[in-house]
């Protein structure tokens, strides 16, 4: 035989020549004892992985809080909680090639756990020999083959190659394999980014292997960074260790620290430099005074960080009124939104505008007022108006914008034509109060009161009524009926005073009503047919509250409700005189009319319903409940 050769799949790639040197010293090793070991428990099933074998593991950890979870090659899922303490995640391993050890970093708090995972690598053994002949090749205990040479004499074998192993056997001949040289040495950070704003340490895990993935016998790897210093490696475990990595102030951007064993590729380590966070924010409005119409604001706004490097961060804008538009990012440190005035002001002089970003935080004032005017109303507290030479209405004046903000002017001019109205007299933001007293009348009447700021003007229409009467009394007559289909007649009358109160035309008075209902059927008396009569008599005497109101010139509406006493009589016979029964029970109302100008009053036509409470007769049972429709008269009185 004349010599063997491994070529590995998919593995030149992967390995290229070793970056060149930085420069920065090499840290210095501490001789005590472990002081802070790696004291997380990471552990993974399966404990290495064959080239056949699936490219997900699953990883364990035991934590008390979540950890963060590092491979050095391959990609880990986010860890997910599993119970008190215990973690689990996925880690998918890179496709089978060259064998290597993957280190595994679990980072929380400041504590770690380290776990190294044997990847075989797989590939083809290439062996020259005779034409023809049958070979294999022994890799430990494990055979591969036995193949076939071609004619050219040479054998392609599949093996499976462990982490450390760099040669093949064929009996007792060692063939040794070309495989590309793999880093032993690792370094992770419990730092993901480093932010430029101030000096900063931060603490970096460094740790090496065998071949096999045994925690390496003998000194640490060397440690190098682009900038910055190094501190004293510390015992963390076995063939592991911390050290304390110092960055100073700098311009934003990258830094880098490798670990390097001798003959071996360096294992890297890349931090981004942010800008730090935000330590200061400027806040800059287009103009310092608006109206409550004008056009939205342009806001800028400005963040530093505490070395005065631009920064990003989340940038929340808020108005203690007015509208604030989504922040936009412009540049690094830079974002601009706008800023709507409130529409109403609601007695506002300014409005203060913050923006905050993680600690900064920045005020702006920005004075309000209202815009053009562009409303001018008038408002009373009743739209009509006892015409009498004394009774007196406050009007309201009001000037506003087309938003509705107060306008701190007065009606350039004002006049009414059936009585006085007074000069306009300041009251609030926008308002003045005017007093108008109608001239005595005797008939309804109508009057526009104006008031003028030109080009706007406002006009307030009144009714003024005469004085109204003292006293009413009424009769009415009309149909009724009664629950369980009884119809009859209904008379009554009543008699109430008016007054004029807190705008309204209310009375209190006395009712009587008198309701009388037959009903006449034969009933079946064991067979036997049997005329019956019944006669139901309802006699009520309320005292009313009542209530009415113009409704046009010549419309009037009313309602009233009622408590008093009744008298329920009901009388009862078969073929004979009727016999009665009769008692006084409680008793409600309540109507509504309307009514037509009639001689010195109204005609009406009203809805009224009663209830009496249950008599307990003999003859009858449940209330009484008589409900009518009726036509009547009104009297004023003076």
């Amino acid at each position: 035989m004349a010599g063997a050769e491994l070529t590995a799949l998919a593995l030149a790639v992967a390995l290229a020549a070793p970056p060149p040197a930085m420069p920065a010293a090499a840290a210095a090793v501490s001789a005590a004892p472990a002081g802070r070991p790696c004291a997380l428990g990471l552990t993974a099933e399966p404990v290495r992985l064959e080239p056949t074998q699936a490219r997900t593991v699953r990883l364990t950890v035991r934590s008390p809080t979540e950890p963060r979870l590092l491979a050095s090659v391959g990609t880990v899922a986010a860890p997910q909680p599993e119970g008190a303490g215990t973690w689990s995640a996925t880690w998918t391993a890179p496709p089978a090639g060259v064998p290597q050890i993957a280190m595994l970093t679990a980072l929380a708090g400041d504590d770690c756990g380290l776990l190294a995972v044997p990847l075989f690598g797989s590939g083809d053994a290439v062996v020259q020999t005779r034409a023809r002949a049958e070979v294999e090749v022994r890799i430990g205990e494990r055979h591969f083959g036995p193949a076939t040479a071609g004619p050219d004499g040479v054998a392609l074998i599949p093996v499976e190659v462990p982490p450390g192993v760099d040669a093949v056997f064929h009996g007792q001949q060692r063939i040794p394999l070309y495989v590309p040289p793999v880093a032993h040495a690792f370094l992770v950070a419990w730092a993901e980014a480093v932010p430029v704003d101030r000096e900063r340490v931060i603490e970096l895990l460094a740790a090496a292997v065998e071949a096999d993935g045994a925690p390496r016998q003998g000194p640490p790897p060397v440690l190098t960074v682009s900038a910055g210093t190094l501190g004293r490696l510390e015992p963390a475990g076995p063939a592991a260790w911390r050290v304390a990595w110092r960055l100073p102030i700098a311009p934003v951007g990258r830094v880098v620290a490798k670990a390097q064993l001798p003959v071996e590729p360096a294992a890297e380590l890349t931090l981004a430099r942010p800008a730090g966070p935000p330590a200061a924010a400027e806040l800059s409005l287009e103009r310092a005074i608006v109206a409550a119409d004008d056009a939205p604001l342009e806001v800028a706004v400005l963040l530093r960080d505490a070395a005065g490097h631009p920064t990003d961060a989340p940038v929340g804008l808020t108005a203690d009124a007015g509208r604030t538009s989504p922040v936009e990012r412009v540049e690094a440190g830079r974002y601009r939104a706008t800023w709507a005035p409130p529409e109403r002001l609601d007695g506002r002089a300014s409005a203060e505008l913050t923006v905050r970003a993680g600690e900064a935080e920045a005020r702006s004032r920005v004075a309000l007022r209202p815009g053009a005017p562009a409303r001018l109303t008038l408002t009373a507290g009743a739209a009509e108006l006892t015409a009498d030479g004394r009774t007196t209405l406050s009007v309201l004046a009001e000037l506003a914008d087309r938003h509705g903000n107060p306008v701190p002017q007065p009606p350039a001019s004002v006049r009414a034509t059936a009585g006085e109205l007074g000069t306009p007299q300041p009251e609030g933001p926008g308002q003045h109060r005017l007093t108008y007293r109608p001239r005595p009348a005797t008939t309804w009447a109508t009057e526009e009161l104006v008031a003028e700021l030109p080009p706007l003007s406002a006009r307030l229409p009144l009714r003024l009524r005469p004085p109204t009467p003292r006293f009413t009394v009424g009769a009415w007559a009309g149909a009724a009926l009664q629950a369980g289909g009884w119809l009859g007649l209904q008379a009554g009358g009543e008699a109430t005073a008016w007054r004029w109160l807190a705008g309204q035309e209310l009375g209190a008075g006395l009712s009587a009503a008198f309701s009388r209902f037959r009903d006449q059927r034969t009933a079946d008396a064991a067979g036997t047919p049997v005329p019956f009569t019944g006669e139901l008599r309802a006699f009520t005497i309320l005292a009313l509250a009542a209530w009415r109101r113009a409704a046009g010139r010549s419309l009037a509406v009313g309602a009233e409700v009622g408590v008093g006493a009744g008298r329920v009589e009901s009388l009862v016979g078969s073929g004979g005189p009727l016999l009665p029964e009769a008692r006084w029970r409680p008793a409600l109302g309540a109507g509504a009319w309307l009514g037509l100008p009639a001689w010195r009053g109204r005609a009406v036509a009203a809805l009224r319903a009663e209830w009496l409470a249950d008599p307990g007769l003999t003859s009858l049972r449940g209330t009484v409940a008589p409900l009518s429709l009726s036509l009547g008269y009104q009297l004023d009185v003076p």
